[in-house]
């Protein structure tokens, strides 16, 4: 995915996202490219359109034990790598830690670090 000025730096994270895209009901599940506080990134071989509105689950293990989480975003941007691709989803509200604590004690730790490097 293309990098622009961000508020909050894209970290790597290991886990699965399923995806229904709410207009279609369709669903589609990847692996976990990367996560910041606004959005995800999500390897998939599906054909998705961009703009669309998506309810986002996340299965991932930040350290404390899997975890699952809820989203609702939208489909940002679109790249096709040969058979796989990847999709960016902005998320309608931003991690936070009252309703992600564990999630947002990862990306707060790992920013942080990414920031000094």
């Amino acid at each position: 995915m293309a990098e622009f000025n961000r508020k909050y730096p894209r970290i790597p994270l290991s886990g699965l996202a399923l995806i229904e895209m709410l207009e279609s009901e369709t669903r589609i599940s990847g692996p976990i490219e990367e996560i910041s506080r606004r959005g995800i990134g999500v390897y998939t071989k599906e054909k998705v359109i961009k703009g669309s509105r998506v309810k986002i689950k996340l299965f991932c293990d930040v350290g404390k034990g899997p975890v699952d989480y809820q989203f609702s975003g939208k489909i940002r941007t679109e790249e096709k790598k040969k058979e796989f691709g990847s999709i960016g989803i902005e998320f309608e509200n931003e991690i936070n830690a009252t309703e992600h604590q564990d999630l947002y004690q990862y990306l707060v730790s790992r920013e942080s670090n990414s920031m000094n490097s």
